[in-house]
């Protein structure tokens, strides 16, 4: 029944396709390499916890729209998509934080202590496990996971994100990528979610005598320079926002969603607080830095701590 609702939601096609378009740079469209994880239900699932043994009982508990299943807005394709992630994951890969679904409009809670815990509630502490031993099934594009549950469609509480400011498909895509230094110039042509202004922008990339960055990388800008990143979708809710700067040798002013909202000083703490946001839509923000002093920048992090 998991694999006909894949099927029929159309999800089965994205699915099953080796390349993704992930933006268009310079008129030419960028593709890479798909990856997914699947968490499926299997029939005696659907059968013991719902007395569900045919498709179309499983459509009509989540939808009394069953001809627009295919659309993202339907109750029956927001189930199915729930249980498709983005990227590969084995159980070992798995750790304690929240793992976005393939449209990256909601997350999946994992928490690892005794189990493989999936949306635990900490309150009744009950949560959707796997069973391991039909788990780290291989598959062409990634792998798939056998639940004892049917995992049913919840938005966790947000929690700490921190979101590494070199995390994107056509950086990842590229020879440079963990390797060595790039440069590029044209800071509003490059890439979709990446604008600068200044001399160039530098994928910096040092294992050795530097301080601690997220995978070894960042970015970097000299001079007088703005650069502004587009992040992934943010689960709605309150944040304190802030970010690591690691050269320590500049003024520079924050500006979130077009409006600022900070100015941190040199002599400021690593981490300053770049002001607090409560969003109400899970979507993607612009973050920009501008500096004014002349200076270096290395840009490892933003940091999106919940308030509770």
């Amino acid at each position: 029944m998991f694999a006909q609702g894949l099927e029929v939601s159309g999800l089965k096609d994205t699915l099953q396709a080796i390349k993704s378009k992930y933006g268009t740079i310079k008129g030419v469209d960028q593709y890479m390499r798909t990856r997914f994880t699947i968490l499926a239900a299997p029939n005696k699932v659907y059968a013991d916890s719902l007395g569900i043994t045919t498709i179309d009982q499983l459509i009509a508990h989540f939808t009394t729209r069953p001809d627009s299943v295919t659309y993202k807005a339907n109750p029956f394709y927001r189930y199915m998509e729930y249980h498709c992630m983005g990227g590969t994951y084995y159980l070992s890969d798995f750790k304690t934080q929240l793992y976005p679904i393939l449209s990256s409009d909601n997350n999946i809670s994992v928490t690892i202590s005794d189990d493989y815990k999936l949306n635990l509630d900490k309150k009744t502490q009950r949560y959707t496990g796997f069973d391991v031993a039909q788990s780290n099934i291989p598959a062409k594009n990634g792998a798939i996971h056998i639940l004892n549950n049917i995992l049913p469609v919840i938005q966790p509480e947000p929690t700490l994100f921190t979101f590494d400011t070199t995390d994107y498909p056509e950086i990842k895509q590229g020879d440079f990528y963990g390797k060595y230094y790039m440069k590029w110039f044209d800071g509003q042509n490059t890439f979709p979610k990446i604008k600068w202004k200044g001399d160039y922008l530098q994928y910096y990339y040092k294992n050795h005598d530097a301080p601690t960055q997220v995978n070894y990388d960042c970015w970097n800008m000299n001079g007088f320079w703005e650069i502004e990143l587009t992040t992934p979708k943010i689960m709605k809710g309150k944040y304190t926002l802030s970010g690591y700067v690691w050269s320590g040798n500049i003024d520079f002013e924050v500006y979130v969603d077009g409006v600022k909202t900070a100015t941190v000083a040199r002599s400021g703490p690593d981490r300053a607080p770049w002001g607090e946001f409560n969003w109400t839509k899970t979507e993607e923000h612009k973050i920009k830095l501008v500096n004014i002093t002349w200076g270096i920048l290395f840009w490892d992090t933003v940091i999106f701590t919940p308030v509770k």
